[in-house]
Order: structure tokens, then sequence, then C-alpha cells
């Protein structure tokens, strides 16, 4: 248990017991802040699994490509030089000394991350059921507020990462509309930090057949403030058969969680990355239970990792009502 959990700590939060330099090479040594730039480090490699970090962030889709070549894609940085740094797990040995510059206008990682955790497309479910999601959205302050990664036209909110960001009057709220998203649920919004606590928004599940008994169920809509890097419980879920649960988890970038009150054991579950910055790293898990009984659930991040936060969704079976569970 001990050496997986090493093996599945972040890049960074290592300590390596060995530092040898050899004289690795990277190409191109630079690219843009936004990231997503395809890098080639030349040297000599060892066994299987590599990491490698940019500064105090982590590459994506890092493979290695033979003996003496690593690719990796570059995360989303502010402007500068940083150290590049290599690191084998198998003998945790980290090799640094090559350098990376990125050049460009400031990234969103700049800007204040806001997550609405659900955002699919209509989804069928038992009973004539069809859940959707709405999002409606009102700037409580004094001045325009821009809003990163959503895009809205004359009847829809849309997901739209390479779009102009959405423009917010003051006092002027943008009514509920069903959302369109072509991806894995939840998705990070950014807004200037100064306005931060100017953007309300209501994002909320509902099942059209059963509207007229039920408005739906209001789904947390959370900054990155509220995201942990230490322990948080997840409490009084149901073990009654007559109800599933789902699991969400989400964090900034790719990194494993520890789980525990769920089975005899604890368990370990891998969160994977998307696409975009837009797009968080995430994890599902749906279970129920066998005898009615409440059980509390603690998620531990990994040492050293990305922040994590989550919630669970309790189904009833035959009625199809939600409720969530949040932190505590």
């Amino acid at each position: 248990m001990r050496r997986a959990s090493l093996l599945l700590t972040v890049l960074l939060s290592a300590v390596p017991l060995f530092a040898e330099v050899f004289p690795f090479t990277i190409t191109p040594a630079s690219g843009p802040t936004t990231g997503g730039q395809l890098v080639t480090i030349k040297g000599s490699f060892g066994n299987w699994p590599y990491g490698v970090g940019f500064g105090e962030t982590a590459a994506t889709n890092v493979i290695q490509v033979d003996d003496e070549t690593l690719t990796a894609i570059t995360p989303a940085h502010l402007p500068g030089v940083v150290e590049v740094r290599i690191f084998e797990y198998d003998i945790f040995r980290e090799t640094g000394g090559l350098t990376y510059e990125f050049v460009g206008d400031p990234p969103l990682v700049q800007l204040e991350r806001i997550l609405l955790p659900v955002l699919t497309p209509p989804v069928t479910g038992a009973f004539g059921s069809e859940f959707r999601t709405a999002l409606r959205v009102l700037n409580t302050g004094e001045k325009t507020l821009e809003v990163f990664g959503l895009t809205q036209n004359c009847v829809v909110l849309c997901i739209d990462p390479q779009g102009d960001p959405m423009q917010l009057e003051p006092d002027s709220p943008v009514g509920e509309h069903d959302v369109i998203y072509l991806g894995n649920p939840g998705r990070f919004v950014y807004i200037s930090p100064e306005q931060s606590w100017d953007f309300a928004a209501h994002l909320r599940v509902y099942d059209t057949s059963r509207a007229a008994e039920n408005f739906g169920t209001a789904i947390p809509v959370v900054r990155q403030s509220q995201f942990r890097g230490d322990p948080f419980g997840l409490l009084n879920v149901p073990t009654d058969p007559r109800f599933r649960n789902t699991l969400r988890l989400y964090s900034t970038a790719p990194t494993t969680v520890t789980i525990e009150g769920l089975d005899a054991e604890p368990r370990v579950m891998a969160l994977s990355g998307g696409a975009t910055v837009h797009d968080p790293a995430y994890a599902v898990l749906s279970f129920s239970g066998t005898e009615a009984g409440l059980k509390d659930l603690v998620i531990t991040p990994a040492a050293g990792g990305p922040a994590v936060w989550g919630f669970i969704s309790v189904t009833n079976n035959l009625t199809q009502h939600i409720t969530t569970i949040s932190p505590r």
C-alpha cells in the first residue's frame, strides 16, 4: 500500500532519493502560456513510468518513445522561464537542469476557477424520466463581468472554450436555460479574482417527466478555494437498496484519492484529466447498498497533490427524485 501511494503521488510532491544529471535537451524550448505544446526530451531513460514537471505544474500525456526519447504536452502556465524536471518513479530519481520559457499573455490560470459540477446533455432514466441540466447566472456587482467558458446565444447557454467570454451586465440576469455541452460532466469557468463574488449562479438537475411535482435538485457551484488538499467527509450516505448513489470527484489536474468507508479496505481512485483548462480532472463511481443504513465516506487527496472536491447524488429508484451530499 505504501509503495502504491508513492507511485501515485503527484510528480512535484515526491522527494527524490537520488539526483543525477544527464545531457538532456528539450525541443522546442519555448511555447505558449496556454500550454498544449508537444515537446521532445532527449536523454538517457530507463524503466517506465516517467513524469515531467514544468515549474510547479505537471505535464500531461508523458510518453517514452524509446530509451533516449520522451514526449509530453506542456501545461498552461504563467509567462516566464521555468525549470523542467524529469522524475523516474521506479527508482525515485529526479533529474533537473533543463529550462522552458512560456511566452504570451497570462493564461486563464491567473483567474478564479469556478466549477459547475454537472453539465450534461439530456439523460433518460427509468419510468420515462428525462434529466436535464439548467443554469441561471447573475452579475451582482457594479461593473461588467466577463465569464470565460460560457457563451450565450438567443436561446441557450453553451460551453464554448474557444469563444469570447460572456459579458454579464450588472443586475441583468441571464434567464435559466438548458445547457448544451458535449464533454465530460463538470466544467471550469474563469472570472477575474476581483469580481469573483459578483458571479451568482444556480445550477440544477430536473426530471422533465416530473416537473409538476418536483422543481429539481440544486447542484453546488464551487469556487477553487473550496477544494480540499486534506481529507473531507461525505456523511450519511444511504445503503438502502431503494437508492443508488453516484460519487463524483473533481480536481484541477490528474491525481488520485483514497476512499475510506466504501469497502472493507481503502480504495484508491484515479482522476483523469481533461483536454482543456475548462475540463476538470474527473472520476465517477456508482454504488448502492444491500440493507437499510447509513455510512460515512472519507476522501483523502494524494499527499502533496492538487486539491480535490466531490459530492454524492442519491437517486430514489422508484420516484427518481435526487438529493445531494456535499463535503463536511
